[in-house]
């Protein structure tokens, strides 16, 4: 393969983490696919150009060498290719020791993505490519039915069987504004000749305003793989909401509603004679009411708008802020006391 420079085939930096030269090999190979580009004669030299660099870049001694040798003209002995079963272009990259390791794109193809996409005859595949698909949409987290890539996520790769399950802790402020959680974890794959390997494999998880108790964020098959040529498993985040000290959220219909866990408590004077009081909220802004009618011991006050954020409406609105008031009576009171409030309450 004269001259060609495998960083630049797939599009990365020669400083490229793995997971950005995975990244770039899930995208191009999925555009570049010979059934998805019936009618591009290019389409599998660069099918197969792809999958030459992801086989060299994504294993350390291989993709050692070739930093040390700079391009593929460069290596020499190393690296040859050539045409194998059915005119698919199988590769041969020798180490240090002489051993020599085939590896056939489509094999990669099939393996990276977990099916058995059909061996390379490009009519072939078990779901073939709509020319109107989007490659791009492939990188998303949140793949559903209406999905363009959707007979790959799910019709070609086969139904994981379980999940794994992670959990995020938030406070209620947190969830109010709504928050990313960045998590990472060790992740057990197989690898283009099926050797279960291990890696870092980092998700983030976006809550929106407002967020429920065990709201939930799919990444498909960003778990482990449990057999070769199986699809690695879901990974499920859990959205778990701490007790905050001083709210309670309402349930069901006043999911949105916070209410104080402690009564508001009031002097005899404040409760008959009204009074101005400052309550908490929970995007941290002192809320002033002022109380102009009689508060009766036990009464509840709705402040409209000063709740948790409403999910559904992405924050823009929120619920209310629900109050109830204690009243502190005088364990006693003198002759003139009680003289004046004879004459001045009704009976």
């Amino acid at each position: 393969m004269p001259g060609k420079d495998f960083y630049e085939i797939l599009g990365v930096s020669k400083d490229a983490t793995q997971e950005e030269i995975k990244k770039q090999y899930k995208k191009l190979a999925l555009k570049w696919h010979p059934d998805k580009n019936k009618n591009n004669p290019e389409a599998e030299q660069k099918f197969k150009d792809i999958a030459e660099a992801y086989a060299v870049l994504s294993d350390h001694e291989k993709r050692s060498q070739y930093d040390q040798f700079g391009n593929a003209s460069d290596m020499g002995q190393n690296f040859s290719g050539f045409s194998g079963a059915n005119g698919a272009r199988t590769f041969l990259f020798r180490s240090g020791d002489g051993r020599g390791e085939f590896v056939d794109p489509f094999k990669l193809f099939r393996t990276f993505f977990g099916a058995d996409f059909g061996t390379p005859g490009f009519g072939n595949m078990q779901h073939g490519f709509s020319q109107h698909e989007d490659e791009d949409a492939f990188l998303g987290s949140h793949a559903s039915s209406s999905h363009p890539f959707h007979h790959i996520f799910r019709s070609g790769l086969g139904t994981p069987k379980n999940k794994e399950t992670r959990e995020v802790q938030a406070t209620l402020e947190q969830v109010h504004h709504g928050f990313e959680q960045k998590i990472t974890f060790d992740r057990h794959i197989f690898n283009y000749n099926s050797e279960r390997v291990k890696e870092q494999q980092t998700v983030v998880a976006k809550f929106p305003p407002g967020a429920k108790q065990n709201h939930k964020v799919l990444f498909e098959r960003a778990g482990s793989q449990r057999e070769p040529d199986k699809p690695a498993i879901d990974v499920e985040v859990v959205l778990k909401i701490s007790e905050h000290p001083v709210f309670k959220r309402g349930t069901e219909t006043e999911s949105y509603d916070l209410f104080m866990k402690q009564p508001i408590r009031l002097s005899l004077k404040q409760a008959l004679c009204g009074c101005a009081i400052e309550l908490p909220s929970i995007s941290g802004e002192i809320v002033q009411v002022e109380l102009n009618d009689v508060i009766k011991p036990g009464r509840t006050k709705r402040l409209v708008g000063h709740g948790l954020a409403i999910e559904e409406l992405n924050g823009s609105e929120r619920g209310d802020l629900i109050v109830n008031f204690e009243v502190n009576f005088p364990d006693n009171l003198t002759d003139v006391a009680k003289n004046s409030l004879q004459q001045i309450l009704p009976d």
